[in-house]
């Protein structure tokens, strides 16, 4: 009796520190919980999103330390081969409106000069218009041209005595994909800005889609066909006669330009690397009026109130014989 007695005390006791144990937990993690639910409370809620904007704010300081000392080379070495800065203080110009609001870049080729004068004597203007542009509406229009690559030769040196005497030229250090020239009209096209200054990343165009080529003798071949499925078909992507970029989304390209993946057409690799941002995609028609047969486009829809913005001609690419007709398309279009 005695031993069965002792071993009922011995539990019993065994019992009374279990209880403890687990009251003394318990009590720990409602501590816990309390005091997490406090420090919830101070810190206030937290955001569970981070935009493309903030992504250009935290990667801007890493990636531009990254590339000044590999800029500041490139720019002395540019120096020494002549070259200029060719838009001096544009960005930091003073604009009777406050704010530089567009910048129009013309892609264009060392053989293209008739194409070039013909621009210039229509809808782009020549200095004293251009600087009335970007001092009165904060339109600022370039033609731009990658340097030859066999630097220095007789190409650059043409371009180069060009720019000497019609200061219109951004020329960059690397080659750059040409289209055709086009008709633009800036007024209309700041209207359309002006639509759409409240969206912080606009991608506009006139967009498209369809079949990838997958055979090398055909014109838009895509050596990397097989990154777009089975079925071979391009994503919705703008045009690349004109499209318009937000300066966020321009930014974006900017900083990140070292890791972003380039296909061989320039407006499919723009729609591939639109795709996974927040992007708002604009599809708007009047950047791809139509100058043939007689500017019937263009007439209709500035009657309708909606004047084109660009216009060229799809199978040039650009308008079709542009030098002879820039000024008759600038009379029925502009």
């Amino acid at each position: 009796m005695a031993h069965e007695s002792s071993t009922t005390i011995v539990m019993m006791m065994m019992s009374c520190l279990a209880c403890f144990y687990v009251a003394g937990r318990l009590w720990e993690d409602a501590k816990v919980r309390t005091d997490i639910m406090e420090l919830a409370k101070k810190r206030g809620p937290q955001p569970h999103v981070v935009e493309v904007d903030d992504t250009i704010k935290m990667i801007d300081s890493i990636a531009q330390k990254k590339r000044i000392a590999q800029l500041e080379m490139e720019i002395a070495a540019a120096k020494a081969k002549g070259y200029k800065p060719e838009i001096q203080n544009a960005a930091r110009g003073h604009y009777k409106n406050g704010r530089l609001k567009v910048v129009i870049g013309i892609n264009t080729a060392f053989a293209n000069r008739n194409r070039r004068e013909a621009i210039r004597n229509t809808w782009m203007g020549r200095q004293a218009e251009l600087k009335r542009l970007e001092e009165e509406k904060g339109v600022i229009i370039r033609f731009v041209i990658g340097r030859s690559a066999n630097r220095g030769d007789s190409s650059d040196k043409v371009i180069l005595r060009e720019n000497e005497y019609t200061n219109d030229f951004i020329i960059l250090l690397s080659g750059f994909q040409r289209e055709g020239p086009r008709q633009v009209c800036y007024d209309s096209l700041l209207a359309f800005l002006e639509e759409h200054s409240a969206e912080p990343r606009v991608y506009a165009g006139c967009m498209k889609s369809g079949e990838v080529y997958t055979k090398p003798e055909m014109k838009w071949y895509e050596p990397e066909s097989w990154k777009f499925g089975d079925q071979k078909s391009y994503l919705r992507h703008a045009t690349g006669q004109i499209y318009v970029l937000s300066k966020a989304l321009a930014e974006y390209i900017h900083i990140n330009s070292a890791i972003l993946h380039k296909f061989k057409n320039e407006d499919v690799t723009l729609g591939t690397w639109m795709i996974g941002l927040d992007a708002q995609y604009v599809d708007e028609r009047r950047l791809c009026c139509a100058s043939q047969p007689n500017g019937e486009d263009c007439a209709g829809r500035r009657a309708a109130g909606k004047p084109c913005i660009a216009v060229y001609d799809w199978p040039c690419t650009g308008l079709c014989k542009a030098a002879e007709r820039m000024q008759s398309v600038h009379e029925k279009c502009g």
